[in-house]
This record gives structure tokens, C-alpha cells and sequence, in this order.
């Protein structure tokens, strides 16, 4: 299955991370805030007759400095997805163990620990799944996606 994402995140210079020292990517202490996009794009692999499937998404974060310009940096997230209840069709849950590896400054790494759970919410999961998802890297966060089975769209189109 191929995903793309894309995110925009509003980076608090006051929050401290420990997970992550933002110091090491670019000064905080001259902006109030700092507007950051994500272009994340990943593929995962589901292993048959198991609830377990691997993600490694590949992600740009581009953010734009007044004085200096645009910059960015590579990210790459490992992740496995350990799903359960998923037989039931409309309802499964997903914890999502993932690692941050930020490339930047020279092809340094800046591994980081980070966590997810995530919902499946459906009245057919194998056709479109609603997925709110909450998560822990250094800070707390949250999201919802929405997946839509395009085999099924384009074979009901065909009938």
C-alpha cells in the first residue's frame, strides 16, 4: 500500500523537547514561531494471515527563514504496525512503535523514539477506514486520515 502525507506543523520556540535538541536543525530564539511542511511518502508492507505490517515513510520537513531562506531536512520514520480486532471489520485498533531519524548537517543521524495509536473506524474496513491516530515523539500529538481503497472504487465502476 503506498501513502502520501503531507503536514503542516507551527514549531513554538518556547517548547522544550528532550527527545529532540531543535537547536541542532536551526535558532529558535529569533523567531516567535517557525512554520514548518511535511512531505512524507511511505509504503507498507502487510505480511499475510498476521495483524503486523512495516512502514518506512521518507519525509522532507522544508521550513523558511526570514533572513536565510528556505531549509530543510530528511526524515525517516521505521515503524511496525501491530494491529488487533481487525477481523471484525468495522472496528480495529494499531500500536504504531516507530523511530525518527533525522538526516541533516552532513548526513549526521538524530535517532529519536516515538510512539502512535491509531483507530480504524468503518462500516468496511477493506473499502475506507477513518483513522484518527494520537502519538508521543518528545510531545503529545493527533490527527485523522481518511483511507479509501481504490481497487474496490475502480472494480464497483466496472460492475
Amino acid at each position: 500500500m503506498m501513502k502520501v502525507r503531507y503536514e503542516r506543523l507551527k514549531w513554538n520556540p518556547d517548547l522544550k523537547i528532550d527527545v529532540i535538541d531543535s537547536n541542532k536543525f536551526f535558532d529558535l530564539s529569533v523567531f516567535n514561531s517557525l512554520n514548518v511542511n511535511c512531505f512524507e511518502i511511505e509504503n507498507k508492507f502487510k505480511f499475510k494471515h498476521a495483524n503486523v505490517a512495516i512502514g518506512i515513510p521518507l519525509g522532507y520537513y522544508n521550513y523558511n527563514i526570514l533572513r536565510e531562506g528556505s531549509a530543510g531536512y530528511f526524515i525517516v520514520d521505521p515503524r511496525v504496525y501491530l494491529t488487533l480486532f481487525s477481523s471484525t471489520n468495522i472496528f480495529e485498533l494499531s500500536f504504531i512503535p516507530k523511530v525518527h531519524i533525522i538526516i541533516f548537517d552532513d548526513l549526521n543521524f538524530y535517532p529519536a523514539p516515538a510512539f502512535s495509536i491509531g483507530l480504524g473506524l468503518s462500516s468496511n474496513l477493506k473499502k475506507w477506514v477513518l483513522r484518527p491516530e494520537f502519538g508521543f515523539d518528545g510531545i503529545f500529538s493527533y490527527g485523522v486520515g481518511l483511507n479509501i481503497n481504490l481497487n474496490n472504487v475502480i472494480n464497483l465502476k466496472n460492475d
